[in-house]
């Protein structure tokens, strides 16, 4: 409160004041501000955990140290309700003592620490619910597993590199290639010219297929950025009174719960409930009310309303078109 007062003092003094009694009160801010400083490091000294301690002091550092990434870096109520804190940490020393018997007891808290870091930085990247199971909404923090929570966090980012190799090398070659890929259309002769072969040819170049593209994808859901994502678009439609909307390039239909009746079309859909349309070269109808769909071909879409929707979202489909042009125009058509 002292150093506030001051502060409000020095910035309101220079008109009234001499150049002596100003350097006083700065002084004195400068002391309040050190007196500060100081007891802030105290507190943290006392909450702080250290990486290498012995045996009988490891629990208590582990649990402070692991309180503090959630703290820092959970987003989801999920973890910052966590009631595993124990739990985690215990498994965390028993299978580090497993795995290093006769290890010097302070080297073992350090690699105990030197898990909770890697569980720290998979929450700061989003991957929390993953973590937890799919299963965690329905079954609580009473039946967390968390040993098998454990061995995500170590074959996860295996997982997600390929994951994200396969979401790279489709926005590369673009949806289009892999529709060709699983369908067995002829490409146009410009595009693939030269090609003896172009199946095998489609096959060798994009790096990836379809149904690796699809599940790719949809294996986004559960990331804490795409969930937030969501939820805040969902909030802004529902403010603005939008009833009747598009979901271009949906993949996996993500709001179809919170908007009721949403029309999702994607190139590559990874659910049945999203129609398969390419929406640069879907026919717009005006006079439609719903999209027209293919009698012959299960989900395929002919043509969809024009002007007639309160609102269009597109999300990651933007980013996965390398073309400005493209994007340009999906965007044009979207409006």
């Amino acid at each position: 409160r002292e150093g506030v007062f001051l502060l409000a003092v020095w910035r309101s003094a220079p008109a009234r004041c001499s150049s002596r009694q100003l350097r006083g009160v700065a002084c004195r801010i400068a002391g309040v501000r050190t007196r500060c400083a100081a007891l802030n490091r105290a507190v943290r000294q006392k909450q702080a955990w250290a990486n290498r301690v012995p045996k009988v002091e490891r629990m208590q550092s582990l649990e402070v140290h692991l309180r503090s990434l959630i703290q820092n870096l959970a987003l989801s109520r999920e973890w910052r309700s966590m009631e595993l804190i124990g739990p985690i940490c215990r498994e965390v020393e028993r299978r580090v003592e497993a795995a290093n018997p006769g290890e010097e007891e302070t080297r073992i808290s350090a690699k105990c620490h030197k898990r909770l870091r890697k569980l720290g930085n998979a929450l700061r990247i989003g991957w929390e619910l993953e973590l937890l199971g799919l299963g965690f909404a329905e079954k609580g923090h009473a039946q967390v597993d968390v040993g098998l929570l454990l061995e995500r966090l170590e074959t996860m980012g295996k997982k997600k590199q390929q994951n994200y190799m396969h979401i790279k090398q489709g926005d590369r070659h673009g949806a289009a290639a892999l529709v060709r890929q699983t369908s067995g259309m002829s490409p146009a002769a410009e595009e693939f010219e030269g090609a003896a072969n172009w199946q095998e040819e489609c096959t060798e170049n994009l790096g990836t297929f379809a149904e690796h593209y699809r599940t790719s994808v949809a294996s986004q859901r559960t990331t804490m950025w795409h969930r937030n994502a969501m939820e805040i678009c969902a909030n802004t439609l529902r403010e603005l009174g939008a009833e009747q909307v598009i979901d271009i390039g949906s993949s996996f239909n993500p709001l179809k719960e919170e908007i009721p009746g949403i029309v999702a079309i994607d190139a590559v859909p990874a659910e049945p409930d999203v129609l398969a349309a390419d929406f640069l070269k879907v026919e717009m109808t005006e006079g439609l009310t719903t999209p027209r769909v293919d009698p012959s071909r299960l989900g395929v879409c002919l043509a969809i309303p024009a002007a007639f929707y309160d609102a269009a979202v597109l999300s990651l489909v933007i980013r996965s078109m390398a073309d400005q042009q493209h994007r340009r125009e999906m965007l044009q058509r979207a409006a």
